[in-house]
């Protein structure tokens, strides 16, 4: 039968850049974002193992957690639901413009951001499920008599939690080291000096190579600590100190 509500397929480019695609469609949209009711975001849906897949975001909109456990009751996918929104994807735009957000994901691989990571890796029959498992969710939210209310989640992956807030998104760029995408309102590195296109050299006097390392040595550190962080911007390394906020820290 008709739906509902209305339903907007779009494909962002520029995530890489910085969630550049979504960035200008929450702002310039085709339905005004106070009427969009939800987004729904795939990300790395490619690799299904074991039937696992994985929601993010169910804290997000006041329905979400119930709507996923209906369907996944009658679904043959194991679902592991968090509640958090995790900034590095096209749903953040939206959920930075009080909009409830889902991230659809099967996992990171050891080929990602590699030449080896083709579409012969692909489980093409592990998409076709995922793709059926997120139909259900989103055709019950877009039939459902309520709609979500927004909520504001911690915006710290769960694996990171207990780690001081730093309050930038990295621009994921293979084979270039750490490198500041998106920064957070008010953000303990924003607040530093430091600006989205900085390379990260070191922290605390210690060489910063990727986001692990990254965490690896704020993961030593306290809230309110103040760290000396050297950046190269330009071709010059700048030295600024930054002092770090709490986990779980909302921009």
């Amino acid at each position: 039968g008709p739906l509902r509500r209305r339903i907007v397929i779009v494909a962002f480019s520029g995530e890489e850049r910085g969630l550049l695609g979504s960035k200008f469609y929450a702002k310039q949209p085709l339905v005004p974002i106070e009427k969009t009711v939800a987004m729904f975001n795939y990300d790395m849906i490619g690799n299904l193992r074991d039937d696992k897949v994985e929601v993010h975001g169910s804290g997000s909109g006041s329905t979400f957690d119930k709507l996923i456990d209906d369907v996944a009751a009658d679904s043959s996918l194991t679902v592991k639901k968090s509640r958090q929104v995790v900034p590095a994807s096209d749903h953040f735009s939206f959920y930075q413009k009080n909009v409830p957000v889902l991230l659809f994901f099967t996992g990171l691989t050891k080929i990602y951001h590699t030449p080896e990571d083709d579409y012969e890796t692909l489980n093409i029959e592990g998409i076709s499920k995922v793709v059926e498992f997120s139909e259900s969710v989103i055709l019950a939210a877009v039939n459902a008599d309520e709609k979500p209310e927004y909520r504001r989640t911690t915006q710290r992956a769960g694996r990171r939690s207990g780690v001081p807030f730093l309050g930038f998104t990295p621009d994921y760029r293979p084979n270039v080291g750490l490198i500041v995408g998106e920064l957070s309102p008010n953000s303990p590195v924003g607040k530093a000096g430091i600006k989205t296109g900085d390379l990260f050299e070191s922290i605390g006097g210690t060489k910063v190579k990727d986001v692990p390392s990254m965490i690896a040595i704020i993961r030593k550190k306290k809230p309110g600590d103040e760290v000396v962080v050297i950046v190269n911007r330009d071709d010059k390394s700048i030295t600024l100190k930054v002092t770090l906020g709490r986990p779980g820290q909302a921009p």
